[in-house]
């Protein structure tokens, strides 16, 4: 089937079952961060358009630093995945795994810091992935992860590269997350969990779900 429509619009099905698979992936993504925190994570809708620049748009109204977290499938599909986080929201996650106070400056330069960063990254990632693969029937291979700090804008643009490296053209899957605490606060936009299988990669899942 094609992925898109004449008028270059993402064909509906292929667009309803990327929808539905943010939904599951980050459905589960959200549970573990809210068993981890003790908080309750809501994730948002999910947004489906082509991997480009254009990601950027739904993400950086603040125009603050976050923590990139960037890894690339391997074996059964091709894209890669990118995590956007909020610093806030990474230094709370440090500390609950350390069990002690750690300096917001010092997250990536600590090395306790910076590996429990990416003990958390490949927590949600697994979560993510086996969510995904329970719901498609594909076992799913991943690469390690890499943390950068940065703007949206650049870690977007660094994932796009090296997206291109592998991919002629890929569909991005970005859905939102927040958290709410139990007296009903918390923080807003805390990451968006941003999917970009390329076409290929889409077909074999559409073929898989039998669409």
């Amino acid at each position: 089937m094609e992925l898109f429509q004449g008028n270059g619009q993402l064909d509906e099905d292929v667009e309803d079952i990327l929808y539905e698979l943010g939904n599951v992936g980050v459905g589960m993504v959200s549970t573990t961060i809210g068993s981890m925190l003790g908080v309750r994570a809501e994730i948002g809708i999910p947004v489906i358009t082509k991997a480009d620049m254009h990601i950027v748009e739904q993400i950086d109204k603040k125009q603050t630093e976050k923590i990139g977290i960037y890894l690339n499938f391997a074996n059964t599909l091709n894209g890669a995945v990118l995590l956007l986080m909020d610093m806030q929201f990474i230094h709370q996650i440090v500390e609950v795994l350390l069990e002690q106070p750690v300096a917001e400056q010092k997250l990536l330069t600590d090395e306790e810091s910076a590996s429990a960063i990416a003990e958390f990254a490949n927590i949600i990632v697994a979560s993510y992935m086996n969510a995904m693969g329970s719901y498609t029937g594909i076992r799913i291979f991943v690469t390690p992860v890499s943390v950068k700090l940065g703007y949206a804008d650049e870690l977007v643009e660094d994932a796009l590269q090296n997206l291109n490296l592998c991919c002629n053209e890929a569909i991005c899957v970005n859905t939102g997350l927040s958290t709410i605490d139990a007296n009903g606060g918390g923080l807003s936009d805390v990451g968006h969990f941003i999917m970009m299988p390329d076409d290929v990669s889409v077909q074999k899942i559409m073929e898989a779900i039998s669409i």
